[in-house]
């Protein structure tokens, strides 16, 4: 039998770095990302409730992406298994602190391992000392990381974008399951961010709901 794709996509647009002080916690990230998604799937199976000319399609498969973009920061990407940080590197942590550890360990490497008792004492605390600075420039990067996000976040717009693939057995495309799974997953971030914000006078918009050309 064949099998028939159709993918559909949409944002929300929060302004203000309320939106990092919301995903910071992995916590609530999760749970509003699955509340959302489990939403959009439900609405996928209830399109011909819904719609009464579009007929019932035998539904193959649901992929979900929820994506947070911010302006040079690093985005979010929710999956089956977690949120992740992440950015065009692959990695939450910048190229500044790889090359801190990379030398701390050269520097680790360089230092001749004495084999008298007398100088193991000392050479153990050598090497505390380099992993203790080590530690520290981690976390001074790790700080300089977030500050550097929770700026990006403060000076413009952030996008929760949504991308909904659908798969059917048959010939007829699932297009109405796929858009509609987008605008009640849009709906959903909606509500669950609104509750949050209505406190803070924070403006949500959703817009840029369309098919895949």
């Amino acid at each position: 039998m064949m099998n028939a794709e159709a993918t559909s996509y949409g944002s929300i647009i929060l302004q203000g770095e309320l939106f990092l002080n919301i995903f910071i916690d992995k916590r609530q990230q999760d749970s509003i990302f699955q509340t959302a998604t489990t939403t959009g799937i439900y609405a996928v199976k209830q399109t011909s409730n819904v719609f009464p000319l579009c007929y019932p399609k035998q539904l193959d498969n649901v992929d979900m992406i929820i994506t947070m973009l911010g302006q040079d920061c690093a985005f979010l990407k929710y999956s089956a298994d977690s949120v992740i940080y992440t950015d065009k590197q692959g990695t939450f942590y910048s190229d500044g602190m790889r090359c801190s550890e990379e030398s701390q360990r050269e520097n680790i490497n360089e230092q001749p391992l004495d084999t008298t008792s007398a100088k193991s004492g000392s050479q153990i605390n050598r090497i505390n000392r380099a992993m203790q600075k080590f530690q520290s420039l981690q976390a001074e990067q790790i700080d300089m990381m977030k500050a550097k996000c929770k700026q990006a976040h403060s000076d413009g717009p952030q996008v929760l974008t949504i991308k909904t693939i659908v798969r059917a057995k048959g010939k007829n495309q699932p297009i109405i399951e796929s858009m509609y799974a987008t605008s009640v997953t849009l709906l959903s971030l909606y509500d669950s961010l609104h509750m949050l914000l209505k406190h803070n006078n924070a403006s949500l918009t959703i817009s840029q709901i369309q098919l895949e050309s």
